[in-house]
């Protein structure tokens, strides 16, 4: 039993320290569209420079986390709106994992 409780411990620290998506910058955005049924939202964003983007403005379509949606109300995002974001590919989707509204 302590050696499932120790190497479960071990197994949180490594995933929470690893450098994926919390190393990566938040990216600013504009609210193109927001489509509540599908989960998505169109957002204009500056590059995201570890996916090679290098144009300066670039329109994407994002699926929205589960837990994103809770957090950042939604449902209340409204086209116009500015937020700074992290997005990930989940299985090839695109997809925000964090997101402020400004």
């Amino acid at each position: 039993m302590k050696k499932r409780l120790v190497f479960g411990i071990v197994m949180v620290a490594a995933l929470s320290l690893s450098p994926t998506a919390k190393s990566d910058p938040l990216t600013p955005g504009e609210v193109v569209k927001v489509d509540g049924p599908a989960g998505t939202i169109t957002v204009q964003h500056a590059p995201i420079r570890h996916w090679g983007q290098t144009a300066p403005k670039i329109v994407d379509t994002f699926r929205v986390a589960g837990e994103v949606m809770q957090g950042m109300a939604f449902n209340a995002l409204r086209p116009g709106d500015h937020i700074t974001f992290r997005a990930k590919r989940v299985n090839g989707v695109l997809t925000i994992t964090e997101a402020d509204k400004k």
